[in-house]
């Protein structure tokens, strides 16, 4: 349909996968999910979310199945951002994707201090 959400799968042994149920991961307009790595511990996982633009959106989870989005007003900024991945270094969480308008597309990095 028109409204796309994000979804997460698990499984305990590479073969069989559930379908995590997680309000977080909707909502109106489109949300993706993009990329993922675990930090500590707790999961970080990226992507994007559509309503009017396109921005960036960072969940996390300690356990894989509830879900938090992360609300960080440097990611909803006028234009179009999407994350693509996400690491970590000692002093920072950093995630990369792009930023711009349609048709003039720049790389970006987004760091959040630890």
């Amino acid at each position: 349909g028109d409204d796309l959400d994000a979804a997460v799968w698990v499984s305990p042994d590479g073969h069989d996968w559930e379908r995590v149920e997680s309000r977080s991961l909707g909502g109106s307009g489109d949300q993706a999910l993009a990329g993922v790595a675990v930090l500590d511990s707790e999961i970080i996982a990226v992507g994007y979310e559509r309503i009017a633009d396109r921005n960036a959106a960072v969940w996390r989870s300690s356990d894989a199945t509830d879900w938090i989005r992360c609300d960080m007003a440097s990611l909803s900024v006028a234009g179009f951002q999407e994350l693509f991945a996400v690491g970590a270094s000692d002093e920072a969480i950093i995630a990369v994707g792009y930023t711009g308008e349609i048709g003039d597309w720049d790389a970006g990095i987004w760091r959040l201090t630890r």
